[in-house]
């Protein structure tokens, strides 16, 4: 997302828009991750630990609901920490952006100074 920056407002505005919608992406994509990460660990682990203690896990078994509502609390907890990473990477990530924004925006103003000078003092 490399866009020219510009004083024109509305240019601002859809560059701003981007970084949010980009921030937005981050924060959803970091909770999907943890999610599925801690579904899978969570997973193979309830398998081990089944196996290791001699249960055969069956849908008809009583205990398998305690299981299951145990692993989706833990996947819920996990989504909650993806959604809180992926803030503080958006964050950082949009935060990024307005400097380099700002840096090039300086730049334009300095280059476009320099441009008028040149043209006031250049004898014809």
């Amino acid at each position: 997302m490399q866009n020219e920056v510009t004083n024109d407002p509305a240019s601002q505005r859809a560059s701003a828009d981007d970084l949010h919608d980009e921030a937005r992406k981050i924060v959803l994509a970091t909770a999907i991750k943890y999610g599925l990460i801690t579904f899978v660990v969570g997973g193979i682990l309830l398998l081990i630990g089944a196996s290791a203690a001699g249960f055969t896990i069956s849908v008809d078994d009583p205990n398998v609901d305690g299981l299951i509502v145990m692993l989706l609390t833990v996947i819920g907890g996990a989504i909650v920490l993806g959604v809180e990473n992926g803030r503080r990477k958006a964050f950082h990530f949009e935060l990024a952006q307005r400097i380099v924004y700002r840096i090039q925006a300086e730049m334009n103003a300095h280059t476009s100074e320099n441009t008028k000078n040149r043209c006031q003092t250049t004898p014809l």
